[in-house]
């Protein structure tokens, strides 16, 4: 038996389970793949090379011609930005798919909230302990308001994080 493989980045993977997962098929299809001449072996699947693969010699490669030619062939510095803009935003949909982005008004809203109910936290310790209890929990939660400040003016065209 091979010996399984990991890297750091996620980028090999031991397991046509985990080639499928990574993307978005079934682990029967993967099978099917490696019949085809997908790269790997038994406990070491590079996805960059799978991703290669199948964009030019997989099953992707006519439909890859067919929904973007830059995709489909030639080189350049500026077709590989290209391709790296469009490999990246896949990645971004995949993942919001996934359910792995959380939309940033969301997140401020929320933020705000539980800001609120921490607010009245403190003005009950504020009751039970005094004034001193009660700086120490708004310096607190000026320093969330900070954050807050910060994921709006880091707030992107994509509006999610």
């Amino acid at each position: 038996m091979a010996k399984q493989q990991h890297s750091a980045d996620g980028r090999i993977v031991p397991s046509q389970s985990e080639v499928a997962k990574a993307f978005g098929v079934e682990r029967s299809t993967v099978g099917t793949w490696i019949t085809k001449g997908m790269p790997g072996r038994r406990g070491a699947f590079d996805l960059v090379a799978i991703a290669k693969w199948y964009r030019v010699d997989g099953p992707g490669a006519d439909r890859v011609a067919d929904v973007d030619p830059l995709l489909a062939a030639g080189a350049s510095p500026a077709l590989e930005r290209y391709r790296l803009a469009k490999a990246q935003l896949a990645e971004l949909d995949l993942a919001q798919r996934k359910g792995q982005l959380v939309d940033v008004a969301i997140l401020k809203n929320t933020l705000g909230r539980w800001a609120a109910i921490w607010r009245r936290v403190g003005e009950r310790m504020g009751k039970r302990y005094g004034t001193d209890g009660t700086e120490i929990f708004n310096e607190a939660l000026d320093s969330c308001r900070v954050v807050i400040r910060e994921i709006e003016q880091n707030d992107t065209s994509t509006n999610s994080v």
